[in-house]
């Protein structure tokens, strides 16, 4: 069988699945038991916010520990703060919990006895690119949405072109659709791990950005690849030796932001399963394994894949060390393993994420 029935069996069945995972995620959201479960699927964005304490704290946040039908507007600040957070699940071994709050106070006994403190820093609703809140079923469906039309592009070409030329070049098409698709995955995984600060999500998504606009640099330079002149103020440089330093430049920054960006998620992910440990026990009556399993997934699996796009130029840098090797062909299996990678990524993301939220047990929204 040829490369390019190969191709054309790769993308036939990338557009089916996608389209497929779309609906099927649109089909459990639909039937999920909305009244009750849309709390694990709406995130609210936050910022952080200086209250103090003339301020009432409904006015500030809302806390689903109180019940707000008895608010009292006469209550302090710190008796809101304190009422909300004897709600919270505190391993035995943390016993003076008080100390646990964030509250400037001039001496120590004031901080204990919650009194007469002065700011702290709290979280408030902020919307983040002109949205508030954001439905995480939607954000799945328009990515597999999103991919499917990619899908029937690269699905076109496999089918018109006679030969594997679109494939055996740096495609910007591909890159386009990781731009388009693999941001938002970074923010559904983000907010699963309830990081809602705006300003951190849009660092994680322009990083995710960076990193696969880099990856077509990196592809452009592969060498024997890149076609350019050298540089006019250099003229005794040579086209080999500027793709390898390209190469090297952009692999490397792309590299980094890939570490700060799983960082920060895997830390989160190993906090969230410390601070929640409480919930295991019996008095609880929370399903701890039931939903921390799924998270484990979705963080673990899209680690691991994500991670794997990384060593696909590393392999077709290994492949052209050898400079008898044709680079279209380099290029065209780089381009079956993007593909391959892209469809294992979003199908598992799409599962796991759907077994999360609909096992969940707390709310993640306000």
């Amino acid at each position: 069988m040829s490369i390019q029935t190969w191709l054309k069996i790769l993308f036939t069945s990338a557009s089916i699945l996608h389209i497929l995972l779309s609906i099927a995620s649109g089909v459990v959201w639909y039937t999920q038991d909305r009244d009750n479960q849309a709390s694990s699927y709406i995130y609210s964005f936050y910022r952080s916010k200086l209250a103090g304490e003339r301020i009432s704290s409904m006015d500030v946040v809302d806390f689903k520990s109180i019940d707000i039908s008895k608010k009292n507007t006469t209550s302090s600040f710190s008796h809101d703060i304190q009422r909300a957070f004897e709600k919270v699940c505190i391993p035995k071994k943390d016993t003076n919990r008080d100390t646990l709050l964030m509250l400037t106070a001039s001496v120590q006994a004031e901080m204990t006895a919650l009194r007469n403190y002065t700011q702290t820093w709290m979280p408030t609703k902020y919307p983040f690119l002109g949205v508030s809140e954001i439905n995480g079923y939607r954000l799945l469906i328009g990515m597999f949405v999103i991919s499917f039309l990619f899908q029937l592009i690269f699905c076109w070409h496999a089918y018109k072109d006679e030969d594997t030329c679109f494939f055996a070049e740096p495609c910007l098409e591909r890159w386009l659709e990781y731009v388009f698709t693999s941001p938002f995955q970074i923010v559904l995984i983000a907010s699963l791990l309830m990081i809602r600060d705006v300003y951190t999500l849009i660092l994680l998504m322009v990083a995710q950005t960076v990193i696969v606009l880099l990856g077509f640099a990196v592809e452009c330079a592969v060498e024997n690849v890149v076609i350019y002149k050298p540089i006019a103020f250099n003229p005794t440089s040579n086209h080999r030796q500027q793709a390898i330093r390209l190469w090297l430049v952009c692999f490397v920054s792309s590299a980094m932001l890939h570490c700060v960006i799983w960082y920060i998620l895997i830390f989160q992910l190993l906090s969230i399963e410390q601070e929640t440990g409480c919930y295991a026990q019996p008095i609880y009556g929370t399903h701890h394994d039931e939903w921390i399993i799924p998270l484990r997934a979705v963080v673990w699996s899209q680690f691991v894949l994500f991670t794997l796009f990384a060593m696909v130029p590393l392999a077709q840098k290994m492949y052209t060390l050898d400079v008898t090797q044709n680079a279209g062909d380099t290029l065209l299996y780089g381009s079956v393993a993007y593909a391959i990678l892209s469809v294992a990524a979003k199908f598992t993301l799409g599962v796991s994420y759907i077994c999360f939220v609909r096992l969940f047990p707390f709310a993640t929204n306000n």
